[in-house]
């Protein structure tokens, strides 16, 4: 043939294949399309498991420092001694929290860090899906039937709903998916065995990658059993039982358990030995150890705390409850049920709570979805028992490896359901159950990828606008602190939280706090004012203190940025004097109670469009008021509108708090609606109970009835 002929022969065989899978390729590229163009453009942490594993992944990847030995903490509190008090450190190994923390050089603008975060989940989704191609080829020759199957698999609401979570599920799956495929690789004889030890390695330090683990328990319990039922390779198999049970030692599986099992050790002992190292407490009272007792199963004073899903927070009531389904038995349901889920295209399985509480919310037994759920899992036995012996016990331990950690996880799995996401290989299998008969035809091929792929559009753009819905006011809190870092820059120092009664003490609309670990991961946080350095606060401004006497001053602190909407920023060293009045002589009288002492305008009284004013006004109660109110400052229209308003709970404090005798403060910005035309606007106050919205009638200084709203000045717009 001579040396041209080998050249063109070497170029053109891969070239003929190149052009031959140019479909394949093109679809795959139409999949990272959909995922990146159909991404939610949403900047705030949503209520529920996607937004509050974001922010607490978020704060912890920005505390992954030198200082700290890599391993990150979630938030770091100043305690009344003195002491730092850390909630709570990565309980998992350093590479992805070192790898994520890479990202923070990028940019210091909040949204757009955000978004790179969300694309960086959306390139590890991409990369599971890919693994998840990988596997389903193991048990088919045909490569469009295998996208077809994965696509399908992947349409599901809820993988398309959690793939940019920030956290560490995400790359867990995806070394587990991998893991699956070195593993079915190597006993098809298709992959070498030292990549299936590599990839176990890899694996396990993944994010949760201890998850891991349970798939090579599996691998380990198939190849297991296989041995001792003397059903293996015919050669050399070993005939007596002790000598199969020595065998059993020698399997790949159990020495690659053994190993990726000493190396999450090392993994996990290194997290620990930098908590000690940084904070200087036991083992025992470690917030890794302490979670560890929380999660694990058979944490508590013996198996049964732990298989009651209980936690050292909760209170669980009398045995003689009224629900039917609780504990083992209510999470078994529930989990039947999110497979369900994780399982059927687009929301078709139904929808599901994001939590299962024991003892507290009663449990939907659904006879459908639970008969489904038991087809699901009679389909991947059946599926894998009609495989040959080596696809069989690749089907079982991907079918199972990711259930039996999300089974074994229970006091996690049970609250959290986005942990389903590890069903992924049951789900495969299913798929491959229903879809693998279309590969005798190359057009029900083609309709299997044209239907999956209209599906996984579909999820991605359901997805997208849900996510999108949910963050509408959220997004705010991001563009506050985006504003607050812009105007202080990067620094340190201590911010009190200011937030009042009226909030969960995280203040932002989330059931966890994590979100300021991150907005604030420069700030040490506290609840003691005296120490602080900095307010951050709902209202629009601070007073210390929050009662005084005639005469005497407090200290009136205003935010850093005048644009926030928010969340307010302040800083203690621009704080201004504010004096209550010597003559307690009452302006107003608002129920039988509060008097309104003295006010003043702030601001421009001749005010220009998009201009912001205001009302300062000194407050007294002569008894405790029978409800806590709110008062409102509103400007209105020549018939009577409200054209802008301030309302919300009156002074810092709640009315039935307030200290009788003595003054409180109370400021309320205004801001012109920059569409207002010119005229006269005059500002009324009123009084009132938010719970019955009923309002306190008013009582001018001399006790004369002035309905339940009063006049204090005219706006002039100009």
């Amino acid at each position: 043939m001579g040396m041209y002929g080998l050249v063109v022969k070497n170029l053109s065989a891969p070239l003929r294949l190149r052009v031959k899978d140019i479909p394949l390729y093109a679809l795959m590229l139409a999949v990272v399309v959909i995922v990146y163009g159909m991404q939610s453009y949403n900047i705030g942490f949503e209520n529920g498991h996607h937004g509050w594993p974001s922010a607490h992944g978020l704060a912890i990847f920005s505390h992954v420092e030198p200082e700290t030995r890599f391993v990150g903490h979630a938030q770091a509190f100043l305690r009344d001694d003195g002491r730092l008090l850390y909630d709570y450190f990565d309980r998992y190994p350093l590479f992805f929290g070192v790898f994520m923390r890479g990202f923070f050089t990028i940019t210091d603008d909040l949204p757009t860090e955000i978004m790179i975060f969300r694309h960086v989940m959306n390139t590890i989704f991409l990369l599971t899906m890919f693994a998840a191609y990988r596997l389903v080829r193991l048990f088919t020759e045909n490569a469009l039937l295998a996208f077809g199957i994965t696509v399908t698999a992947f349409s599901s609401f809820y993988f398309t709903y959690y793939k940019d979570q920030i956290h560490y599920d995400q790359p867990a799956l995806l070394g587990m998916l991998w893991l699956l495929v070195a593993i079915g690789r190597f006993k098809l004889g298709r992959g070498p065995r030292w990549q299936v030890y590599a990839v176990a390695i890899a694996a396990v330090a993944m994010g949760r990658g201890y998850a891991s683990l349970f798939v090579l328990a599996v691998w380990f319990a198939v190849d297991a059993i296989t041995v001792l039922a003397g059903r293996g390779d015919p050669v050399g198999r070993p005939d007596s039982i002790p000598q199969r049970i020595l065998e059993v030692f020698r399997l790949d599986a159990f020495r690659v358990a053994v190993l990726a099992s000493v190396w999450a050790s090392v993994l996990l002992g290194y997290n620990v030995y930098a908590e000690i190292a940084l904070t200087g407490e036991p083992l025992d009272e470690t917030s890794i150890y302490n979670s560890a007792r929380r999660r694990l199963p058979f944490s508590g004073d013996d198996v049964l705390a732990g298989l009651n899903i209980s936690e050292p927070e909760e209170t669980v009531p009398p045995a003689e409850n009224e629900y039917a389904f609780n504990g083992v038995g209510g999470f078994v349901l529930i989990q039947l049920q999110r497979v369900v889920l994780w399982f059927a295209p687009l929301q078709l399985g139904g929808e599901m709570g994001w939590r299962f509480k024991p003892y507290e919310d009663p449990l939907e037994f659904n006879i459908i979805r639970m008969a489904a759920a038991v087809a699901l899992l009679a389909m991947a036995i059946g599926f894998a028992a009609r495989q040959a012996p080596l696809r069989r016990q690749i089907a079982l331990v991907t079918a199972f490896g990711g259930l039996a950690w999300v089974l074994f996880m229970i006091n996690l799995s049970a609250k959290h359901i986005y942990v389903t996401m590890y069903s992924a290989g049951l789900t495969l299998v299913v798929w491959m159950a229903l879809l693998l008969w279309t590969e005798r035809s190359q057009w029900l091929v083609r309709g299997v990828v044209i239907v999956g792929m209209a599906l996984f559009a579909l999820s991605n753009w359901q997805a997208r606008q849900t996510l999108n819905a949910e963050s509408a006011t959220l997004d705010t809190y991001t563009l506050d602190f985006d504003r607050v870092h812009e105007q202080m820059g990067s620094g340190d120092g201590v911010v009190y939280l200011a937030y009042g009664y009226y909030r969960p003490w995280c203040i932002i609309n989330n059931n966890q706090c994590y979100v300021l670990g991150y907005y604030l991961s420069d700030y040490l946080l506290t609840e003691d004012y005296a120490a602080s350095d900095y307010v951050l606060s709902p209202r629009p401004y601070h007073i210390a203190p929050q009662f005084t006497d005639a005469g005497e001053s407090l200290n009136l602190l205003t935010p850093v940025r005048t644009d926030n909407v928010i969340t307010y920023f302040m800083d203690r060293a621009q704080s201004q004097p504010r004096t209550a009045p010597s003559d307690a002589a009452p302006m107003f009288r608002f129920g039988e109670h509060i008097t309104l002492q003295s006010w003043e305008f702030v601001g421009n009284i001749n005010a220009q469009p998009c201009e912001t004013v205001g009302i300062e006004s000194w407050w007294l109660a002569d008894d405790t008021p029978d409800a806590n109110f709110n008062m409102q400052v509103v400007m209105v229209d020549e018939n009577g509108g409200a054209v802008t308003e301030a309302n919300s709970p009156l002074a810092l404090v709640p009315t039935q708090l307030w200290e009788v005798g003595r003054f409180t403060f109370d400021q309320r910005p205004l801001t012109v609606p920059c569409d207002t035309p010119p005229g006269e606007y005059p500002l009324i106050m009123g009084v009132y109970d938010p719970n019955s919205l009923v309002p306190q009638p008013a009582t001018d200084g001399d006790g004369n009835d002035v309905g339940n709203q009063v006049y204090l000045t005219t706006v002039f717009v100009q």
